[in-house]
Order: structure tokens, then C-alpha cells, then sequence
């Protein structure tokens, strides 16, 4: 059986790269004979060749411009080596999207992960504003399913009604909807799909992800952690806002920043790969962080996780957002931080942290994460028996 995956993958993003891969390992474990690979189709942010971080070169910031590569080539040489479709297609035209996919001869495919099936205001949305190649047409012609797709803040009052009629079809054409959280499955009940039995919540394939620390353990050997401060990642914007935060924490805590030029922090880590990501916060105490894969890899690793939300990723009117949904899941509430709800002030960041650092049980979240990992490789698994079993 020959399994594509349709997500992302390609762009230098930790969380991204991480679902990709870990919805690959994931269907090989439970379809061992299969040949498993993701679908390169490319719409946005496509395979860069010159490498990021040139203005730093601008402003005469050589160490900046250093890092900025560093993560750049371990991105690159990490993506090329992934398991995938060939040639890459290169397109926003749906049409050419569509035909490529066809031209692979899957005997499934997999809409994975993330929140691919976002449409207002996205970059994956078509040229003439067709629908993003996530939702794949009703007449495919090929088996296919969505297994932890997500829509983001997608509603049914942001689209048209061509729009919202596209996508129902769509709907009407997959095997299984399994998505990856609450706000995502209202959004897909609007769809005239409330009690459908194909629908169903199914967790971020990365809490299937085991992960190796030997890339991660080399990285911080080079990092100066003194011993008599913890040590915590932030990866929040350069904002008044952030700046005074750091202030605030810098004399209890050794920070380490997970982007790039964040000032005051004591070591600038935004040259990892992604694979010195997934790993490193076995050498952390605490992350701040408005990154959803932030807070699954953290609770991977027992530390407690604080999010801090962006206004850009919160619903307006409703003030929802996907990790909002996330840490309503998880029992975390108080870990959380909205924008758009209520005031946020440095004061209560450092006293949450204080606590949180010192007195974190992770027992819940531990069993949290093995049932979500139990219940997204039954759900690969249905996925593939849906196709005709492991070929």
C-alpha cells in the first residue's frame, strides 16, 4: 500500500516539521508494509535558496547573520532528508495541485496535521480564492481521510457561500474527519455535518513522537548554563512588553531564547535545527512561550509550559483560539494567557513561573499525553484498514 501524507513540511518551523514527521513514523507503525511519504506540494514559503537572516549582514550583525544560516542549513539538510514525493510541484493553482496527486497513484491519503485547513486570511488558499489542496475535491478518486487536521479560528461567518459550499463538498468525499480539537470540530458541524459517525477528535501526532537527545545534548554542552539558576526557553515577539518580562526574570533565571535578537536573554539558542528542538527542553525548567508544539514538547518532557497568546491567532469576537482549546484540554487554564480577554501584566508572568517552576506535578498531563498518543495511532490504524488494510 502506498500511503502519501498532505501537510506541511517545508518551511523552517519547529512545530510543523516535528507533525510532519511524526504522522509518517506513525502510520509505518501501524502499517509496517506500507510505503509512507509526504506529498511535496509547495504553495507558500517554498524551497528557499538563499537563506534568511541577510539584513542582519545589512545592520553589520555577523553573529546574528551566523546563527540565522545555521538553522537555515540544519532545516534544509533535515527537510531533503525526509521521505517524500518527487518531483517537488511547485503551485497555488488547485488544478495543478490536483493533477499532481492523482499522477502519485496513493492508495490513501492522509490530510495531516496542523492547522492546514484554515482559509481566512491564509496563505494556503488558491489561486482565485479556491479552497486550500488540504480539502481535497469529493471525486479524488483516491481513499482519503483527515487524522488531526485543524482549522485554526476558521468559522462559517468568515466565508462566502461559494466558499462554505466548496467545502461541504469536500467534507462530503473524506473516509474519516478526524480532527485535532474542539474548535475545529464546531467549525466542521457549521459544515451541515453535526452527528456524522466519520467525525471525530484525534491529538497532534506529536505525542506519538519519540524523541532522540543526542542532537539537542551536544547543542547544550556549548550553551553557559550556570548550575545555581534554573534554566527556561522563551519564544515570545520583541515587544515593550517581552523586553520588561525579561528584565523581570533575568536575575532568577537563565534565559534562553528560541528566536532570534531577543534582547537581555543570556544565550540566543534561534540557530537549532529541528531536531536540537524537539529535545532541549530536557535541559529546561520552564517555557514561555505563544507556540502550541512549545507547550506539547515541554509537557513531553515534565516541565510546566506558560503560553501567551497572540492577538493575530485569537478569534475577535469570541476570543478562542487553538491554544486556548489546548490548554482548556489539558486542565491548564491558569498557564494561559489571552490577549483578547484580559490585561496581561510582567508581574503575573514572573509569579506564575515562580510557582509553576517549584511545584509542577506532571502526573496528569503524563496521562494525558500516552491516552492522546493511544488515540491518534487508532486512529492511523482505522485510517489504513479504511484502504484495504497494510497491502
Amino acid at each position: 500500500m502506498k500511503i502519501g501524507v498532505l501537510t506541511y513540511f517545508w518551511a523552517e518551523n519547529f512545530g510543523m516539521f516535528a507533525q510532519a514527521v511524526a504522522s509518517v513514523r506513525a502510520l509505518k507503525r501501524v502499517a509496517p508494509d506500507a510505503h509512507v511519504e509526504l506529498i511535496d506540494i509547495r504553495h507558500w514559503d517554498t524551497n528557499r535558496s538563499i537563506p534568511p537572516g541577510l539584513k542582519c549582514l545589512l545592520k553589520g550583525r555577523f553573529g546574528s547573520f551566523a546563527k540565522h544560516y545555521t538553522r537555515w542549513s540544519e532545516f534544509r539538510k533535515a527537510i531533503d532528508a525526509l521521505p517524500k514525493s518527487s518531483p517537488t510541484c511547485n503551485t497555488t493553482n488547485r488544478a495543478e495541485s490536483i493533477d499532481y496527486l492523482k499522477a502519485q497513484n496513493y492508495d490513501l491519503i492522509v490530510v495531516g496535521a496542523d492547522v492546514i485547513l484554515k482559509y481566512v486570511d491564509s496563505p494556503d488558499v488558491m489561486d482565485n480564492l479556491e479552497p486550500p489542496i488540504y480539502w481535497l475535491p469529493e471525486d479524488l478518486g483516491v481513499p482519503h481521510v483527515m487524522l488531526a487536521s485543524a482549522a485554526s479560528v476558521t468559522n462559517l461567518s468568515k466565508l462566502t457561500d461559494q466558499q462554505a459550499d466548496w467545502l461541504r463538498k469536500s467534507a462530503q468525499g473524506y473516509s474519516m474527519l478526524a480532527i485535532r480539537d474542539e474548535l475545529t470540530r464546531r467549525f466542521i458541524v457549521e459544515l451541515d455535518l453535526d452527528g456524522d459517525p466519520r467525525l471525530k477528535v484525534v491529538p497532534d501526532p506529536t505525542l506519538t513522537l519519540e524523541i532522540d537527545h543526542g542532537p539537542a545534548d551536544e547543542l547544550w554542552k556549548k550553551i553557559p548554563a550556570p548550575s545555581d539558576k534554573p534554566a527556561i526557553g522563551i519564544r515570545l515577539h520583541n515587544t515593550p512588553f517581552v523586553r520588561e518580562l525579561i528584565q523581570r526574570l533575568r536575575d532568577d533565571y537563565f534565559i534562553v531564547s528560541f528566536v532570534a535578537d531577543l534582547p537581555g536573554v543570556h544565550y540566543d539558542a534561534c540557530q537549532m535545527g529541528p531536531y536540537q528542538w524537539q529535545g532541549i527542553f530536557k535541559h529546561l525548567s520552564g517555557q514561555i512561550t505563544m507556540s502550541f508544539h512549545d507547550t506539547l514538547f515541554s509537557l513531553k518532557h515534565d516541565i510546566p509550559p506558560i503560553l501567551i497568546d497572540e492577538s493575530m491567532r485569537v478569534d475577535p469576537v469570541t476570543g478562542a483560539s487553538k491554544n486556548m482549546v489546548l490548554y482548556e484540554s489539558l486542565g491548564l487554564t491558569e498557564h494561559y494567557f489571552n490577549p483578547v480577554k484580559a490585561k496581561i501584566n510582567t508581574d503575573d508572568v514572573k509569579a506564575l513561573l515562580d510557582r509553576v517552576v517549584k511545584q509542577f506535578d506532571p502526573t496528569s498531563t503524563q496521562q494525558w499525553l500516552k491516552n492522546g498518543a493511544d488515540l491518534y495511532c487508532a486512529a492511523a490504524k482505522e485510517a489504513c484498514d479504511l484502504a484495504g488494510g497494510q497491502g
